[in-house]
């Protein structure tokens, strides 16, 4: 994009769906090794459930297949956020404190730890202009007022995310009162649940010249996709259908990458206490001379448990920290044609995402 972009950004409550992991403080020595995944499973931005299922069941299934972390299986433990940031940290702390066993925290989605003020200094630290912001209230019978102030604001691209409803009743009163713009969906937007009621909304047509989405990680083709795949096709019973979606997805891929460092680092630590484990996460993924180089959960631990210093490397391809020990990892731009798998169509390096960083 040209950094004199008129840019708008049309959301749904807030703007993206993180998939991260952190480490937790309470793992015991015995019994099941809790994983909280915190999560909005009912409310209007339930269909965030949907990318965490996708990430967590294929994930637990190819630890626990390969025996646990430590010989301990791994549960899930659903954290519901209800859609509501209030309702959210009174049942985080209501989890934390009756369940036992919990060595790690996935998520929060980002109906419970909103991204939306970073993104639009992001937008402005590019030198892209601003013209429009509308915060919609998800799955209204109308969005008219909205989309007559953003067409007002004569936006050359639009930056959203939400879920398929929205997206098809807001875009679809857009397309009928002005020009079809560029539209960039988030990581959070790729499934068929979007895709469907918005390629409805706004023909076919439009659907295809004008939408794409900037997801998290490069599709990379290594061992760790096709481990990822498999998995996701053993918990398919698990899985919003179809269950196609998910295969090859991105953004799916990075959550499952982090549940399977976040494994990778008990093991190599012996311990389930994220005060022991939180350093190793870094150790398991960076590169170093006499590394073994695995890339999934049962070639990683096997290599820990014969002494070996590892690298992982993830379906969504290297995990490398920063100082901050934060990890940037690289993007796809991807088109979605009907009835067909995905295709990239861009890509932004790791190193141009580290750059913008600062």
């Amino acid at each position: 994009m040209r950094k004199s972009i008129h840019l708008a950004l049309a959301v749904s409550g807030v703007l993206t769906l993180a998939a991260c992991a952190s480490s937790g403080g309470n793992g015991s020595s015995s019994g099941p090794v809790g994983l909280v995944q915190v999560a909005a499973y009912t409310g209007d931005q339930a269909f965030e459930a949907q990318f965490a299922g996708s990430i967590d069941f294929p994930a637990l299934y190819a630890v626990n297949k390969a025996g646990g972390i430590l010989g301990r299986q791994v549960s899930l433990i659903q954290m519901d956020t209800r859609s509501d940031p209030a309702d959210a940290l009174t049942a985080m702390d209501k989890t934390l404190a009756t369940s036992s066993g919990i060595a790690g925290v996935l998520g929060p989605d980002s109906t419970s730890a909103a991204t939306l003020p970073g993104v639009v200094t992001g937008v402005k630290a590019v030198g892209i202009t601003l013209a429009d912001q509308e915060n919609l209230t998800p799955d209204q019978p109308s969005y008219r007022s909205a989309a007559q102030r953003l067409l007002a604001a004569r936006p050359q691209a639009i930056i959203t995310e939400s879920d398929g409803p929205t997206a098809a009743t807001f875009f679809g009163e857009l397309t009928q009162l002005g020009s079809v713009v560029p539209i960039i969906g988030t990581s959070g937007t790729p499934s068929t649940s979007y895709f469907s009621p918005l390629r409805g909304a706004i023909g076919s047509a439009n659907f295809d010249k004008y939408f794409r989405a900037v997801v998290v990680g490069n599709p990379v083709a290594n061992p760790a996709v096709s481990a990822f795949n498999a998995a996701v096709l053993a918990v398919q019973s698990k899985l919003a259908k179809p269950v196609s979606q998910w295969e090859n997805n991105s953004f799916s891929e990075s959550g499952y990458d982090a549940v399977i460092v976040l494994a990778l680092a008990m093991d190599a630590a012996k311990s389930t206490d994220g005060s022991t484990y939180n350093k190793y996460i870094m150790q398991v993924t960076a590169p170093g001379p006499g590394k073994q180089v695995v890339y999934t959960y049962p070639a990683g631990k096997a290599a820990l448990a014969a002494g070996h210093q590892i690298q992982y490397i993830g379906a969504s391809g290297p995990i490398l920290f920063n100082s901050y020990h934060n990890s940037f990892g690289a993007q796809a731009v991807e088109e979605f044609p009907a009835n067909a798998p995905a295709v990239v169509v861009g890509t932004i390096s790791q190193a141009a995402v580290q750059a913008l960083s600062g």
